[in-house]
């Protein structure tokens, strides 16, 4: 039997609309040492009929069922990845042509990173410089990540090494709704001897409004906090350097809950008691200490703009930041999927 290079794991919940698309994008009938791993979980539509028709159509295709939500989905396909490197995607997104060879290229360094399509926009992975971390200078390339977790922290549009994540028994955390890749790749990168950074697109991310991430829902702030309690408690061992990296992570997620929940265009709240809810969060320990950890020499970038008036308290001025911010997402949103 010839040995896999790559698997290809992909999460399926209610994707029948989408699954093939994302297939015919990897060009299965061309794979060489390459397999696809089609994790059924939980569907109330016919994903798994259409993931079983597309195995019987392409041998390099298995199907699997796990217990629903997306880490048990990717825990079931480590499990059974047969891959020396691995890749995960959404059932709802593609990869662009030639991703695959792109990949199979790039196995060489413990961890690579590509840029990506979203929506309409074109997401370079920013190198600072250079493009190859190596032992010690992977906490730079880490501190990096922290710092802009919404582009470099999901686990689609890289390559992962098999072995690390054996040998150090990495799984996705059940325990939390949001951010569990965010977790993932950072306790992965602790591990990690080099890291590369590509400027080469591989991937294109759905911008899909009425998604659990980008639709309002009431509980994404509450999720949302005790997802970062939790990865908190997974760095008291690292460096100075990494916790406060996780300083901002926290406050890059606190950006998230204002422009995607708190001052959402879909939140009946009304705009003053918006602030109100807005002040109540920030006051929240987790978050407090955050702001109080980030200097205001820091905050000199327009995303950390409201964390500087925050620290201000100047919170009806931070509110009209996100507020703004909230309808501009909105508006470029429903242009992507036009």
């Amino acid at each position: 039997m010839e040995d896999i290079l790559i698997s290809i794991i992909i999460p399926a919940h209610n994707a029948a609309s989408t699954l093939g698309h994302l297939i015919n994008s990897v060009q299965p009938k061309s794979l060489k040492k390459i397999e696809i791993l089609i994790i059924e979980n939980g569907s109330q539509d016919n994903t798994f009929e259409i993931a079983q028709k597309l195995s019987k159509q392409y041998s390099c295709i298995k199907v699997i069922q796990s217990e629903m939500g997306v880490s048990a989905a990717r825990n079931k396909g480590l499990k059974n990845a047969m891959g020396k490197w691995i890749a995960f995607a959404d059932a709802d997104d593609m990869f662009l042509p030639g991703a695959i060879s792109t990949l199979a290229e790039h196995t060489n360094a413990d961890l690579t990173l590509f840029s990506y399509e979203s929506g309409k926009k074109n997401k370079c992975i920013d190198t600072f410089g250079q493009s190859c971390f190596k032992d010690k200078e992977c906490e730079i390339a880490r501190v990096r990540m922290l710092e802009n977790p919404t582009l470099y922290m999901p686990v689609w549009s890289k390559l992962f090494s098999a072995d690390i994540i054996q040998r150090n028994n990495l799984q996705f955390d059940t325990r939390l709704s949001f951010s569990e890749d965010s977790d993932f790749t950072m306790r992965y990168t602790k591990y990690c001897k080099s890291i590369v950074f590509s400027n080469t697109k591989i991937y294109r991310y759905d911008l899909n409004t009425s998604s659990v991430m980008r639709s309002f829902d009431g509980k994404k702030a509450e999720k949302y906090l005790e997802a970062m309690k939790i990865s908190l408690k997974k760095i008291k061992d690292e460096s100075d350097s990494i916790k406060h990296a996780f300083m901002k992570y926290i406050l890059m997620h606190l950006n998230i809950i204002m422009i995607r929940e708190v001052f959402s265009v879909n939140n009946p709240l009304k705009y003053n008691d918006k602030i109100i809810l807005m002040k109540k969060l920030v006051n929240e320990d987790l978050f407090s200490m955050a702001i109080s950890k980030v200097n205001f020499c820091e905050c000199n970038s327009l995303r950390m703009l409201p964390i500087f008036l925050l620290k201000l308290k100047l919170y009806s001025f931070a509110a009209i930041i996100f507020r703004c911010k909230a309808v501009i997402n909105l508006k470029e949103e429903s242009k992507s999927i036009i």
